[in-house]
């Protein structure tokens, strides 16, 4: 099975697609593996606190709901950014428009993103 590494290969969506890693896999011929999705990208923030979707949210232009986490630590001595706080409080603050960067996680049919960075964009809500 050959490796293709992140810097050989780069996919680009068409504004408003949607991403999910489950069915970019299925397009891949079958000798190849993703192992991962990262994604940067603009869209609003939100926040639920219904039991079964508690947490800060994004909605990208193609309309997913994605959960926003913070990266695992890569090892004991890594300590990730708490950019979810950071973006909790801007959201408090009234500012709902973000770019988030991070790699796309698909579980049981949903999706997360494991925060890299994010910077919030100067767009109030009103």
């Amino acid at each position: 099975m050959k490796s293709i590494s992140k810097e050989e290969y780069e996919v680009v969506f068409k504004d408003g697609a949607k991403v999910v890693p489950s069915e970019i896999q299925g397009k891949l011929k079958k000798k190849y593996t993703l192992n991962e999705v990262g994604l940067a990208f603009a869209g609003t923030l939100s926040r639920s606190d219904k039991p079964e979707e508690a947490g800060l949210w994004f909605t990208p232009a193609s309309g997913q709901k994605i959960e926003l986490v913070n990266r695992p630590a890569k090892d004991d001595d890594d300590k990730p950014e708490d950019v979810v706080s950071k973006l909790d409080a801007a959201l408090q603050d009234g500012k709902a428009t973000a770019k988030v960067a991070g790699v796309l996680v698909e579980k049981d049919g949903k999706l997360s993103m494991q925060l890299a960075s994010a910077e919030v964009v100067e767009k109030t809500e009103k």
